[in-house]
């Protein structure tokens, strides 16, 4: 409370009321060298903590700082520094650092997971009491609501059911018709063979209640066979789905 009223807002004064809360970032600079001249004399060089209060949107992509106000600590600066720095100083502070922060493009990422290319767009951005958050889709994907709770890392990515989802799917698509065995033995007059394949994994499915338990629909054939003396028969040649 007390740094928000001594800051310097847009219009140069100290702003009143409570600090704002929705999606406030707080740039902090624990030293800024302000040299400061008048009529061409420079005066002693200061050098404050400064806070730069903003607050984080994004939108289409780009992230913006909206500039809310400037604080500097004036416990060891005299009189005549405290009104220089209030009245000259810091509104300057306020326009470049808000020039610098605002408008920034963020390119959609395009990231392998287990061998697929996904492209990650930003949708959004917010700062909880203890986390800044980055929402984002992959491809046509809907970026999903926030959760209640957060994991306990300092850095961490959290994936919807949706996109879990797709990836598997995508990675099973990729192993179609893969030979899972293949065997022949032969011996005494006899041989014998089996082969089975993996035709497809479908309907990839996480359950609602459960992100440990996953189920899908396998498609495999079998084909197995035995000659003796010259003469073949099968022993089971099938397609089943489990």
């Amino acid at each position: 409370m007390d740094k928000w009223q001594g800051s310097i807002g847009p219009d140069g004064k100290h702003p009143t009321g409570d600090p704002p809360t929705g999606n406030v970032l707080t740039l902090s600079i624990p030293s800024l060298e302000l040299a400061i001249t008048i009529d061409g004399s420079p005066l002693p060089t200061v050098s404050p903590a400064v806070e730069f209060y903003g607050r984080l949107a994004l939108a289409d992509g780009t992230a913006s700082l909206t500039p809310l106000a400037v604080w500097a600590d004036q416990s060891k600066l005299t009189g005549p520094e405290k009104s220089i720095i209030d009245r000259l100083i810091l509104p300057q502070v306020f326009l470049r650092l808000g020039a610098v922060l605002s408008g920034h493009a963020i390119a959609p990422q395009t990231v392998d997971v287990i061998g697929t290319k996904v492209k990650f767009t930003a949708t959004d951005a917010l700062i909880t009491a203890t986390h800044l958050v980055v929402v984002a889709k992959a491809d046509t994907r809907t970026a999903q609501a926030v959760p209640k709770t957060w994991p306990t890392q300092p850095v961490f990515v959290l994936v919807s059911r949706a996109f879990a989802e797709h990836v598997a799917q995508t990675t099973a698509d990729a192993h179609k018709n893969t030979v899972v065995y293949n065997k022949s033995d032969s011996g005494g007059g006899a041989s014998f063979s089996a082969k089975a394949v993996l035709n497809s994994i479908d309907k990839i499915r996480i359950d609602q209640s459960d992100a440990t338990s996953w189920s899908a629909s396998l498609a495999v054939s079998f084909d197995a066979s035995a000659s003796v003396l010259g003469n073949k028969c099968a022993l089971k040649k099938s397609s089943d789905s489990i």
